[in-house]
């Protein structure tokens, strides 16, 4: 019998009477529990085969990029066949261990927290875009003090000589010139040459406000990166403002650049040293002049760099093929070498280690060595500074810098053949053995020569005009080329 009212709960629930939807559902899941299950199957299928593909994708894509990377070509470092030689490993060395980063760049980088920097003073938007990126810029420097602007008259030479664009990084510190001051300066110098410096030279200006910095104090390599860096062609050749190309050589090493594969390729252009003070009007135009020059007044007129400092930094360059020379040809690196290049910018073209006081090419060369760039020097284009190249005592001066930058070379690009030399070049006399001291007394030295790097009248000559003992005791010491450099016979 049915219950009615509120006599108690409904035992039963009558079969014609509609169910609440809630309720509905689950005596629906009750009863069809085999279509639930596989609704959520089927769910679950499409993820997992979704999250496979994914997965599947992922390592195909890192297989394909690992026998892509294997198949291309490595780069040669020097000693490599390459386009026109083949350099020596023995000068060269080759490196399995290159751990090279880009993140590894900031140790190469001065706190400049006390530069006010400007670049391209002056310059406007529509000059800039104007460059012809194909072209090849100088990248140079100069410092400006308190009413001394002859600096001006090198930058004025350079541009004289040279038909492509140049960018001068122009340092001063505040003791010294005001900004307002600078800006005049270089308005003033502007004006007066527009005929000259036209739209090819752009300024980059930096203000040290700092006021208790050494007197001395002279950021070489970091105005050397500002140049270049605000460079706007593809390719740049760092110079300092007292040294003048050739006057045809933008145009012929133009003509060589294409003759270059790769980014990994230098083109060095030989340095030469006008032993009077010269200006561009005095530059010879071709190698044919420059040889009727030398053969006039080899010694008094031009020389392949004059001492024994720079024969180590420049003798790399073989001068005595280059007089001969009508082709592009390689060359390997040594120690301390030093020479000035047109380069191709890229985001493997390391910086200038900024660390350095005062200091050459040399540690932005080596590098480049270890990095892998290769060495060729242009048959027809040279350089000619326009005053005698200062002596350096390198071995207090520079060897004390060094010690960082080598511990940084070491770390990112391991062991090079140079850093760990058997040769006695650098070492003082006290840590000399037997032999090589017997050496050095062969050649003329004695313990106080030696250790003052004083110049010794065999110096003069060149290391083939020497005798066998002699060139025995050169060879044993490491000082090839510290020996005047062959100049052309006519």
């Amino acid at each position: 019998m049915m219950r009615n009212g509120n006599d108690g709960p409904r035992s039963r629930v009558h079969v014609n009477e509609p169910l609440p939807s809630a309720r509905r559902k689950e005596l629906n899941f009750v009863k069809e529990p085999k279509k639930v299950i596989r609704r959520l199957s089927l769910r679950f299928q499409i993820v997992f085969f979704c999250c496979l593909g994914l997965l599947l994708g992922f390592f195909y894509f890192l297989v394909c990029n690992t026998l892509l990377i294997r198949s291309q070509p490595q780069q040669n470092t020097i000693g490599s066949n390459s386009l026109i030689g083949r350099a020596s490993l023995q000068d060269s060395g080759s490196f399995k261990n290159n751990k090279y980063t880009a993140g590894s760049r900031r140790y190469h980088y001065i706190d400049k927290s006390e530069f006010e920097t400007i670049p391209f003073y002056g310059d406007t938007s529509e000059a800039q875009k104007a460059v012809k990126k194909d072209g090849i810029s100088v990248a140079t420097y100069m410092r400006i003090v308190t009413s001394t602007t002859f600096a001006f008259d090198y930058l004025l030479d350079l541009a004289s000589s040279w038909d492509g664009y140049i960018s001068v990084a122009i340092y001063t510190k505040q003791t010294d010139m005001t900004l307002k001051k600078l800006s005049y300066a270089i308005d003033s110098f502007i004006k007066d040459h527009s005929n000259i410096i036209g739209s090819k030279v752009f300024f980059h200006l930096v203000i040290n406000k700092g006021l208790n910095d050494e007197p001395d104090f002279y950021p070489v390599n970091f105005l050397r990166n500002l140049a270049m860096d605000n460079s706007l062609t593809d390719f740049v050749l760092n110079l300092d403002a007292n040294i003048l190309p050739s006057l045809d050589s933008y145009y012929q090493i133009q003509s060589h650049l294409s003759q270059f594969p790769n980014r990994n390729t230098v083109i060095i252009l030989p340095l030469f040293e006008r032993m009077q003070k010269s200006n561009a009007k005095l530059v010879p135009a071709s190698k044919i002049e420059l040889f009727d020059e030398i053969k006039d007044d080899p010694y008094l007129v031009y020389a392949p760099v004059s001492n024994f400092m720079s024969h180590r930094s420049y003798g790399p360059t073989d001068y005595a093929r280059w007089y001969k020379a009508t082709d592009p040809y390689q060359v390997g690196y040594k120690k301390n070498f030093a020479p000035n290049y047109v380069v191709q910018k890229s985001v493997k073209l390391p910086p200038f280690w900024e660390h350095f006081r005062e200091e050459s090419m040399l540690s932005w060369v080596e590098e480049m060595t270890l990095i892998g760039y290769e060495f060729y020097v242009d048959p027809n284009a040279f350089l000619v500074h326009t005053a005698p190249i200062s002596e350096l005592n390198f071995n207090n001066q520079i060897e004390d810098e060094y010690s960082a930058f080598r511990s940084y070379l070491e770390d990112t690009y391991g062991d090079a053949h140079w850093m760990n030399s058997k040769k006695f070049a650098l070492k003082s006399w006290n840590h000399l053995p037997d032999e090589a001291i017997a050496a050095a007394e062969v050649l003329g030295f004695n313990r106080t020569s030696w250790d003052e790097n004083e110049l010794i009248p065999l110096y003069e000559e060149e290391v083939n005009n020497l005798s066998d003992e002699e060139q025995e005791a050169v060879t044993l010491l490491g000082l090839e080329s510290y020996f005047a450099l062959p100049i052309p016979m006519h």
